[in-house]
């Protein structure tokens, strides 16, 4: 059966991903930006011979092809878009933008969603979540991050689910990155200390982070 995970709360997909990864140990996780689109179902057939579990990352629209409702093996395709071609897909995962919190935030920025990022902020603080209180969970997840990015993801937390978490988002940052953005958010706290506009603050952080 094939399974279509997409929607622009990426944060709630990629947990609902995570889960069915820990459901099923022997996974192969392709992504779908490495692979020509001329390439991609003879791709799928190749890793349909072995039969394992298959995830599609970061698919988009633009990646597919006809050939797809062939495929006999289990094949989860996730997107962080609002696809419109859905036909294809036995059971389908919608996940708008319903509800936020800090902690969403935190993974939307661990993610290097920007405009999510955004939006989770804005929604954060008129949730009167205290600015300093964003600022060191943010650093908690660059923390994080750095930790899993060393190699060292089960200092991070003892589930496996949130290690397995953190080392996804890894994948998306360099040490380099990392003190940047470090710097970024240590800049939005004095300047908040100094009397500026704390969203601003750290708004501006979080775009510094995401370049």
């Amino acid at each position: 059966m094939i399974r279509l995970i997409h929607g622009p709360d990426v944060v709630s997909s990629r947990t609902f991903l995570l889960r069915l990864r820990e459901q099923n140990p022997q996974v192969v996780v392709l992504d779908a930006r490495s692979i020509p689109k001329h390439k991609f179902l003879e791709t799928l057939e190749q890793e349909n011979l072995f039969g394992n579990f298959l995830i599609v990352d970061w698919f988009e629209e633009k990646h597919f092809v006809e050939g797809f409702k062939s495929l006999q093996q289990e094949i989860v395709f996730w997107s962080s878009s609002t696809l419109t071609n859905t036909s294809w897909a036995g059971k389908t995962s919608f996940f708008p933008i319903k509800s936020v919190g800090v902690f969403k935030l935190t993974d939307a920025f661990g993610l290097r969603q920007a405009k999510l990022s955004q939006e989770y902020l804005e929604l954060a603080l008129s949730e009167k979540n205290p600015p300093e209180v964003i600022l060191s969970l943010l650093s908690r997840q660059l923390k994080q991050i750095s930790l899993a990015l060393s190699g060292e993801a089960k200092k991070v937390s003892h589930s496996s689910f949130v290690q397995q978490k953190i080392t996804d988002q890894a994948k998306l940052w360099s040490e380099k990155g990392i003190k940047r953005a470090f710097r970024s958010l240590l800049e939005a706290d004095l300047a908040i200390k100094s009397g500026l506009e704390p969203k601003f603050s750290i708004s501006l952080a979080l775009a510094k982070t995401q370049i």
